[in-house]
């Protein structure tokens, strides 16, 4: 039973069904809620869907045990957006998602097929930006990510981070998403530029119960 409360409100007007008000809640305390418009494609194909979606999680660790296994999960989770969906295509735009207590704003495409999925995105909020771009097949990941931000030290102030850099420098992390061994990601390519100061190398990232991050860098002077 991980569809209950079910809610739907319409009026079907000729090939079209306006949704004054579809709800239903999810495990890990999540509700959902989306207004908007279904319909079927003039060819016969499968239904596209313009409307509006919020979503909120009070247990995203609940959520996240029920869609893909146990792991880190932020405290809370709410998200809102335009919602777009036609075929195996979903789009999100004028995307506001809080992570805990991080606040995002951005654009984000999810690709459905029957061989992998792919996110596009970026988003930015806190002082940071982030690009992303990668595909899952088999539960395995690839594609790129990058971080950016114009000052990191107000960046790490506000993401509340333990490492506190002294100058308002902008700085740049960029890497290339690979898989690892135990469902970790690889993170090849890894640099990071940050004023004078260039850091490269590889990492692995593994998402388990806290996140743990291991890498290994070489750089110059380091300015930070």
């Amino acid at each position: 039973e991980w569809l209950r409360h079910l809610r739907l409100s319409a009026i079907a007007e000729g090939g079209a069904l306006p949704l004054s008000r579809a709800a239903a809640d999810l495990p890990g305390a999540t509700r959902l809620a989306a207004d908007g418009v279904l319909r079927r494609r003039p060819n016969g194909g499968g239904p596209l869907f313009d409307g509006r979606l919020r979503a909120v999680s009070d247990d995203p660790a609940g959520l996240r045990a029920w869609a893909w296994g146990a792991g880190w999960a932020p405290e809370s989770l709410v998200l809102s957006g335009d919602l777009a969906v036609e075929g195996g295509r979903i789009g999100l735009n004028r995307l506001a998602l809080g992570v805990g207590p991080v606040r995002l704003g951005g654009a984000l495409a999810v690709e459905l097929s029957e061989a992998a999925v792919r996110v596009e995105g970026r988003l930015a909020g806190n002082g940071a930006e982030a690009d992303l771009d990668a595909r899952w097949a088999d539960g395995r990941p690839t594609g790129r990510l990058a971080l950016s931000t114009t000052n990191l030290a107000a960046t790490t102030r506000a993401w509340d981070l333990p490492y506190r850099p002294a100058g308002a420098v902008p700085a740049r992390l960029s890497a290339r998403l690979s898989p690892a061994e135990g469902g970790a990601v690889a993170l090849d390519d890894l640099r990071l530029d940050s004023g004078a100061t260039t850091v490269s190398g590889t990492g692995v990232l593994r998402l388990g119960a806290q996140p743990h991050l291991d890498a290994t860098l070489a750089a110059g002077d380091l300015v930070l």
